[in-house]
């Protein structure tokens, strides 16, 4: 039962993932792209990649996981889904950044929530912003973890 389970968990996340990748390598196919929406894909494409590796690495380890931590899994995967159709419906039309510098500083951030990460507990690395309210708010980086005592 759990084998099936992890089976299913791997298609419900790479689909979609793989559904990504294959958009941004149409898109990227197109002549008339303008350089910054080239530059989105390119970094899309390659993080979708690096979201498969993951998840190949953490099924792998799932084959060993209890029923009751799967079901945990699939719960907060529906949780990303959620915040990410959320944040599709917020999110402006567009938008004028810095990409390096902007990826850059998430890795430094997630290079930290990954050290802060203690043995059995979590990290979360969230981006927020109140764009309902003022459409010029900056994005806020918010990291969530559950230990106690640092």
């Amino acid at each position: 039962m759990a084998g099936e389970q992890i089976r299913n968990l791997r298609h419900e996340l790479r689909t979609p993932i793989n559904h990504i990748v294959g958009y941004a390598e149409l898109l990227l196919d197109e002549p008339e792209l303008p350089a910054g929406f080239r530059e989105l894909l390119t970094l899309l494409g390659e993080l979708a990649r690096e979201s498969l590796g993951a998840i190949a690495s953490i099924v792998s380890d799932a084959e060993s996981v209890e029923p009751d931590a799967l079901s945990s899994l699939r719960a907060k995967v529906e949780q990303i889904e959620a915040a990410g159709a959320q944040a599709r419906t917020l999110a402006p039309e567009s938008a004028t950044a810095d990409l390096a510098r902007i990826s850059e500083a998430i890795a430094r951030l997630e290079s930290l929530v990954t050290d802060l990460e203690t043995p059995g507990g979590s990290a979360t690395l969230a981006a927020a912003t109140q764009v309902e309210v003022d459409t010029s708010a900056p994005v806020v980086l918010v990291v969530d973890d559950d230990a106690a005592n640092r």
